[in-house]
């Protein structure tokens, strides 16, 4: 009886050593969201995301932080570099991020995190003019 006692006891302090290499030490979830587009998808999430931030890996861009107030519409519409003018500047800038997704790019005219065709239309619609 006493063998098995110590082997019981032996058991528990290996269980309990090996459980103690494991550190979870640093870890996050975040609260908040964005819009993310990738592969063809669109993904509005807001919990349970590791981190907030922005990633792309296989295909797919995700773009996490906390949601925002709609974003207040350009006081001149398509003017990309804020310049006061649209001009070829404004149109050069949605088409060198054209298809990209995430925070603060200057040419997501719209202010949905995503450089698209809505964007390119806007400085088409109201090129020339000057605000």
């Amino acid at each position: 009886m006493k063998t098995s006692q110590l082997i019981a006891t032996l058991a528990t302090l290996l269980a309990a050593t090996a459980a103690s290499a494991i550190d979870l030490s640093k870890y996050t979830v975040d609260g908040g969201g964005s819009v993310s587009t990738g592969g063809g998808f669109v993904l509005s999430g807001t919990t349970g995301q590791p981190d907030a931030g922005y990633a792309s890996g296989g295909g797919f861009d995700l773009s996490g932080g906390f949601w925002t107030a709609n974003p207040t519409p350009a006081a001149c519409p398509g003017d990309a570099d804020d310049n006061g003018v649209v001009d070829l500047t404004d149109l050069s800038i949605v088409l060198s991020e054209f298809g990209m997704a995430g925070p603060g790019l200057a040419g997501d005219i719209n202010g949905d995190n995503v450089v698209d065709l809505s964007d390119l239309s806007e400085v088409l619609a109201n090129f020339g003019a000057a605000c």
